[in-house]
């Protein structure tokens, strides 16, 4: 009986012995041979990849083989975000984040990713980019731009005023945080403007607008023209943040609940309510009547926004613009022989509008109306009128592309990212181009440029849509 139990004994003893040398040989191994010569594949997945694809399919191994390491989860989410793959990508970097810090790529990665899925908290990502050193003028830019959409007033101006301090001599960055300043410390922003290079003139506008507030005792006006001076800059936000406090002056001013109601409309609220109430206040001001208008458009009411347009067409005859928003709701009814008499209206009363003809060359577009007269003729005037202009350089490029002249066409999408370089939709625009030049790796990377900065989602679905299609017949 002692003998079975002594052998018993010493069978368990062998087990636990073998069972901690299993345990431990991998150990024993890593450390004996530290300087044993990686698999092949391995060092190659390491080394950084010739294409998209195949950085995505190395950082994935990498990453299946090393899930516990911050760097390689890393690369693994930017290789997804270059390739467009914007889920996976967030998916990945907010757990490399998790695992330890990311680089600055990382982090700009990830904020710029949270963006463009619309993930609420975008903008503190934005933010946390801030603690780096040493920060590139074109992270600012990027970061100011984005933050000016989706953040708040504060967080859009924590950025535009780090913007400032970490690059004194911009003009860019002196601009945004003064108009920042505008409707916060606006004698501030006054001076900051007044100490810099030579102003646009649009800027112009701000500071004059900026000095009026100062030296008038009607702050309900000095307050609109302040917030007349940033929407002319896209600053909407601003804008009605000056608008509300030229409302707090006078609630009874008519042209402010306008332009209030317009501004949130702008930046993606119901301006409904403001528009009501400056009607109520002044049923004939023009200003009202064209917003009203042009709210109704956008919610899809021809019907009443003609009501209006009518009105103020006939109270300022002399204006285009009351043409060309008639044009528009009468195309948008399928009157076109209605709309284009609207347009010549508009032709006759400001010929020297760029506006009006580059509306003639897209409505000769959108209606495959005479676009190889009417719709050239259009274009080429609007580019002469404005040649800096993203816009009517982008609707030039329509029409030569409409007219299968692709090159032309190219050269007009270029030269307008060259004036407008943070739009999305123009970097659509080139990767469709591509796509019809049979570029697939050009009309790649436009695509992907045009979802990285789509804040909006304006272009989002129909790039992935199209890059979709393009990896799929990838070789």
């Amino acid at each position: 009986m002692e003998k079975c139990w002594i052998g018993y004994n010493t069978g368990v003893k062998q087990w636990i012995y073998l069972s901690y040398l299993r345990l431990l040989l991998p150990l024993i191994v890593a450390f004996v041979f530290p300087l044993a010569a990686e698999p092949v594949w391995l060092a190659a997945a390491r080394q950084p990849a010739e294409t998209q694809a195949a950085e995505v399919s190395a950082a994935s191994r990498l990453a299946a083989l090393e899930p516990w390491r911050a760097e390689v989860r890393e690369r693994l989410g930017i290789a997804f975000w270059k390739s467009g793959d914007l889920h996976e990508a967030s998916d990945e970097l907010q757990v490399a984040r998790s695992q330890g810090e990311l680089s600055l790529s990382g982090a700009i990665t990830l904020a710029k990713t949270m963006t463009s899925l619309g993930d609420n908290r975008a903008a503190e990502a934005w933010l946390d980019v801030l603690q780096y050193p040493d920060l590139p003028e074109d992270v600012f830019q990027s970061m100011v731009n984005t933050l000016r959409k989706t953040g708040t007033i504060q967080q859009f101006t924590e950025a535009s005023a780090a913007w400032q301090n970490a690059y004194p001599l911009s003009e860019s960055a002196r601009q945004v945080y003064a108009a920042c300043l505008s409707v916060q410390q606006p004698d501030h922003a006054t001076d900051l403007l007044q100490a810099g290079q030579p102003l646009s003139p649009r800027v112009k506008t701000l500071l004059s607008a900026l000095n009026e507030l100062a030296g008038t005792d009607d702050l309900a006006h000095g307050w609109l023209v302040v917030g007349q001076a940033l929407s002319s800059l896209n600053e909407w936000k601003l804008a009605a943040e000056a608008f509300q406090f030229s409302i707090n002056a006078n609630p009874d001013y008519s042209e402010a609940w306008a332009l209030l109601g317009e501004a949130r409309e702008q930046t993606g609220q119901d301006g409904g309510s403001a528009l009501q109430q400056a009607y109520a206040l002044e049923p004939e001001s023009t200003v009202t009547l064209g917003l009203l208008g042009l709210r109704e458009r956008r919610q899809g009411n021809p019907g009443v926004a003609l009501n209006y347009l009518h009105k103020a067409a006939r109270l300022e005859p002399q204006k285009a613009i009351w043409q060309l928003e008639l044009a528009a709701v009468y195309e948008s009814l399928g009157n076109l022989p209605e709309a284009q008499g609207f347009l010549a209206s508009a032709a006759q009363l400001e010929p020297g509008s760029s506006l009006v003809w580059q509306t003639i060359a897209a409505f000769s577009l959108r209606n495959r109306a005479d676009v190889e007269q009417m719709g050239l003729a259009a274009a080429r005037q609007a580019v002469a009128l404005a040649p800096q202009d993203p816009l009517t350089n982008e609707t030039m490029g329509h029409v030569m592309a409409y007219l299968e002249d692709y090159h032309t066409a190219r050269r007009y999408f270029e030269q307008a990212i060259i004036y407008d370089p943070q739009n999305a939709r123009l970097y659509y625009d080139l990767g469709t181009l591509f796509v019809h030049l049979k570029d697939f790796e050009a009309a790649r990377e436009s695509l992907v440029r045009a979802i990285q900065l789509d804040y909006d989602g304006q272009v989002q679905s129909a790039a992935q849509n199209i890059l979709d299609q393009i990896n799929g017949a990838a070789p």
